[in-house]
């Protein structure tokens, strides 16, 4: 796992630059790659080795051609991937959704739009603050 990466997986270029700025002001030295379809991010973490694993995805659960809840449950099933931290980023209430997260394995959830101090109490509480 590369513990000096993350990987953002949004389609909205907005919110994307947002988690862009908040994870370079708050997880220094960082790189980030964004990505935002749901094939591409598949494709791009099929390629990657597993030592350059991100050390966090930001997962948005609406993207296109293939949705967040399949790549949760295709990194879950991973080895590789298996133990990444995974959050997801919604502006969804449905429920649903967020059970479904819950039961595949991720490890915090994060409601667009998101405050940068909701990001810093999620990094706290997932282990990851700087």
């Amino acid at each position: 796992m590369d513990s000096n990466s993350i990987l953002v997986i949004e389609d909205d270029p907005g919110i994307a630059d947002i988690m862009r700025l908040y994870c370079g002001k708050l997880l220094r030295g960082q790189a980030i790659t964004i990505i935002q379809d749901g094939q591409a991010a598949l494709s791009y973490l099929l390629t990657l080795p597993p030592e350059q694993i991100p050390e966090l995805i930001l997962l948005d659960l609406y993207l296109p051609y293939v949705d967040g809840l399949q790549i949760l449950h295709y990194l879950r099933k991973q080895c590789a991937t298996a133990n990444t931290k995974i959050v997801v980023l919604t502006s969804s209430a449905d429920p649903r959704c967020l059970t479904e997260s819950e039961e595949i394995g991720v490890d915090a959830f994060l409601r667009k739009p998101v405050i940068l101090n909701e990001f810093q109490e999620m990094l706290r509480n997932i282990g990851l603050e700087q």
